[in-house]
């Protein structure tokens, strides 16, 4: 642990004291709001009669401290850190009290009177940390109202597309977290999910770029952790929150804590309603090998999606002793999703349809359970263990209607009938312990153990026919698929430092087991065989810092991995599109990752960062196009590497006296490996050259406080024209705005937002192949204007600035 003393007035007076009889403080530090160990806090003794400074420490990264040597006598402790309340409290040492522990500290938001007003001083946008950046959105406004998917479209290098994919710095293969767990969000639901979770209830967001051993391997791009909002003060708090917006949605969320000093209890619950506008089309091109002849088949889709989720939870805390802690959570999530779309379908292809119209009715249910048990004890002033245990639950059911009307050359009209069901259930464990020690003045250790276990079950059944009195079972479109997959790891890091010099050098193992299975009409589970995989992998990484007067250089390095997800995996076929049917590969194997970061960090008047990366994917999983009887088939395989390289560029701060300002570019290049892949069951292939080319995505926030105290924030981001295989994808961007403003000294906060203004946020992807070429956009949501109402109360409330900290020195003596 790093320290600073102090030394001024009468240095031998007190070199003399503490040789006589040294006393030593020790305690943890934590934010109020989330009860995260707080880094870089200062906690300073000072004598009573001047507030000359003795001595003082800062904490580490997960917010614990110790002072040695200090004289007998009573003295000001004084623990203080930017955006915080300062504490101020008397401490008296002794010849029978030389060890004190003050326990864990909560620090508070800090608070001002000015003339009758409350002025909230605000936590910083960005700041960084050894091994990830954080960002504040507790006050973002072009989020508000909204979900969790909204708040990660405002994160720097984060983007998320119209279909409710996460990428960072130009991947998808991210890992995202709730509260520094997976919480259930496998690739399959996460989106789901994700978009149930009330923006007003996420405190910070941070972004693991290239993540320790301590952290799972999963995810080549890294981790995307949600930090949810809490309050740990003694009394009654809470807020309740509705809104509406122009699409015919709307919002209710409360949350309520009630705290004493023992106990902590967090209730919450959420029902909205979203609707959203779909659109997007497809043009296609097939030209014939033998006559190079071209032919057209265009199709155009509009619908709606409503969705209305209801979720719960609740959470307590109880503090058996000022070492020990255990805790419980629970969530429940109910969602029905209702889709209507009309794809409406243009061909001049031989032997085909001239048009058809195709009308889709999907209507699904969703039960999401999770229950968290987490064990905190520190076990000594210089080790700490944490255990979490967590079930997850995902029940899914859905059911589709399809009728189809097609016009022939011949004037003919031909009817078609579909109904599909489907159901899948899903339970995850995850099972974590973290053993935490210090060795000697800056070295520590950690190490633990994790176990992640899922198993899915899921079919899909599919009846056909002329109407829906004539259908019957389809046998060609039934499928059951199973899948298991248990991770076992364990992980060991070692960090220490020699003055402005810190490392860390840690290393990971997981032992992964997989069973796949999946069947056809008329299979079952005995007489069809079960694809088994098990294998061991290592995860070292390396972090080096050099700290200067307010900059710090990094660099580091990580091993990652990407297992094949259920999405990529399930061969059962989606019709959804009859002319683009998608089908999974049971038979992928991972893809590995080397990760280098070069980062350049500025804490001065402004908060700005360059980071350089290198990021190498071996055996990349890669989607195939191929056209099989004018239809396009997509599946996927392990086909040749990708590798990106850039540099990423972050500030934030306050600029001309009158602007806050959060702006981020990320460039970099990406390559791809050629491939060739032979079409299954027979001897055509698809071809495809080695390409590479530059991309870019850019964000701009700005922030502006007008008269009365109306807040005003603008949020623009652009992403550049991307490669992909087999074709690229255009350029896209957005513009969002949030006005708030404050009534009843900020208690009743009103905000008036709008979201994608320009309507602009859509995908639009080239495809091409051996004997096609295609062009499809995407588009969901569109422009929405809403409001959004939020009332904080409190009862009963104490400020912790107010009392004195002398209930925390009764803990411990040693």
């Amino acid at each position: 642990m790093s320290k600073i003393f102090f030394w001024v007035l009468f240095p031998f007076f007190f070199n003399t004291l503490m040789a006589a009889n040294p006393g030593t403080l020790k305690g943890r530090i934590v934010n109020a709001a989330d009860d995260t160990g707080l880094p870089y806090v200062h906690v300073v003794i000072t004598t009573e009669e001047n507030n000359e400074t003795l001595t003082g420490a800062i904490t580490d990264e997960s917010g614990f401290f110790e002072i040695e040597d200090i004289p007998i006598g009573t003295f000001l402790l004084k623990i203080s850190t930017l955006g915080y309340d300062a504490y101020t409290s008397t401490i008296t040492f002794s010849k029978d009290r030389t060890s004190i522990n003050i326990g864990t500290i909560p620090m508070q938001e800090n608070v001002q009177m000015l003339d009758g007003v409350t002025i909230v001083g605000q936590t910083p946008q960005m700041s960084f940390k050894t091994d990830k950046r954080e960002f504040n959105v507790s006050q973002s406004l072009s989020s508000a109202g909204g979900t969790a998917m909204d708040v990660l479209a405002d994160i720097p290098s984060v983007t998320v597309d119209p279909g409710g994919e996460i990428s960072f710095r130009g991947n998808n293969q991210v890992m995202i977290w709730i509260n520094g767990q997976a919480s259930g969000l496998s690739a399959e639901y996460r989106d789901r999910i994700l978009s149930q979770i009330p923006s007003q209830n996420i405190e910070k967001v941070e972004i693991i770029t290239n993540p320790s051993a301590k952290y799972n391997a999963e995810g080549t791009a890294g981790i995307i952790n949600i930090i949810t909002k809490k309050n740990n003060d003694v009394g009654d708090y809470g807020r309740v929150q509705t809104g509406a917006d122009t699409r015919g949605g709307y919002h209710m969320n409360t949350t309520y804590y009630h705290n004493t000093e023992k106990w902590k209890t967090e209730i919450s619950l959420s029902h909205r309603r979203q609707r959203n506008l779909l659109e997007g089309y497809t043009y296609r091109t097939n030209i014939d090998p033998v006559n190079e002849q071209q032919y057209h088949l265009n199709m155009d889709s509009r619908g709606t999606e409503t969705t209305t989720p209801f979720t719960g939870s609740i959470g307590l805390t109880y503090q058996l002793t000022p070492k020990m802690e255990i805790g419980i959570q629970a969530l429940g999530m109910l969602e029905t999703e209702r889709l209507s779309n009309t794809l409406d379908y243009v061909s001049d292809i031989p032997d085909d349809f001239l048009s058809r119209t195709r009308n889709v009715y999907e209507e699904d249910y969703m039960r999401v359970g999770n229950l968290r048990l987490n064990y905190n004890y520190v076990i000594s002033e210089r080790s700490h263990l944490d255990v979490i245990v967590s079930r997850n639950a995902i029940d899914f059911e859905s059911f589709g209607d399809f009728n189809q009307e097609s016009v022939f050359p011949s004037g003919e009209s031909t009817q078609h009938y579909q109904h599909q069901d489907q159901n899948v259930n899903v339970i995850t464990w995850e099972m974590q312990t973290d053993y935490t020690i210090e060795l000697g003045e800056s070295a520590k250790l950690e190490a633990g153990y994790k176990a992640d276990l899922l198993d899915r079950e899921g079919f899909v059944e599919t009846s056909s026919g002329p109407s829906q009195d004539d259908a019957e079972s389809d046998p060609d479109l039934f499928n059951t698929y199973n899948f298991m997959q248990n991770v076992h790891a364990w992980y060991g890091t070692y960090s220490n430092s020699y003055g402005k010099l810190n490392y860390q050098l840690g290393v990971r193992a997981e032992l992964t087991s997989t069973e796949v299975q999946s069947f056809g009409y008329g299979q079952n589970e005995n007489n069809t065989p079960t694809y088994t995989t098990g294998f061991l992998d290592l995860f070292p990484s390396a972090y080096i810092s050099y700290e200067l007067d307010n900059d710090e250089l990094q660099l580091n390095y990580s091993r990652r991995i990407s297992r094949p997800t259920r999405i990529v995996l399930d061969p059962s076929p989606d019709i959804s599109d009859p002319t683009y049917i998608t089908v999974g590969n049971p038979y992928l194997n991972p893809e590995y990752a080397d990760v280098i970061e070069l980062n350049y960090l500025n804490n001065g008047k402004h908060t700005f960062s360059t980071s350089l990366y290198y990021r190498r994917v071996n055996n990349a999983i890669q989607q195939v196009n191929y056209l099989q009887n004018d239809i396009i088939v997509g599946t996927y395989e392990n086909l040749g590497n990708r590798v990106a390289a850039g540099v990423e560029l972050i500030e934030t701060g306050d600029f001309f006296n009158f602007l806050t300002l959060t702006a981020s570019a990320n460039l970099f290049y990406n390559h791809l490996d050629g491939y060739i892949y032979t079409i299954p069951e027979t001897t055509r292939q698809v071809v495809e050259e080695s390409q590479g080319d530059f991309a870019w995505n850019g964000r701009l926030s700005i922030s502006k406080t007008l008269p009365l105290g109306i807040k005003i924030q603008l949020t623009g981001n652009y992403n550049s024209r991307i490669i992909s295989s087999q074709g690229e994808e255009q350029a896209n961007g957005s513009f969002d705005m949030g006005v708030r403003k404050a009534f009843y000294n900020n208690k009743l906060n009103l905000v008036l937002f709008s979201r994608n203004i320009l309507d602009t946020r859509k995908t639009v992807r080239n495809t091409s192949g051996t004997g096609f070429y295609q062009e499809s956009m995407h588009m969901y949501g569109g422009r929405v204007f809403g409001l959004s109402l939020t009332y904080n109360f409190e009862k009963n409330g104490t400020n912790p600035n107010d009392d004195s900290l002398d209930e925390f020195f009764e803990y411990e003596e040693d």
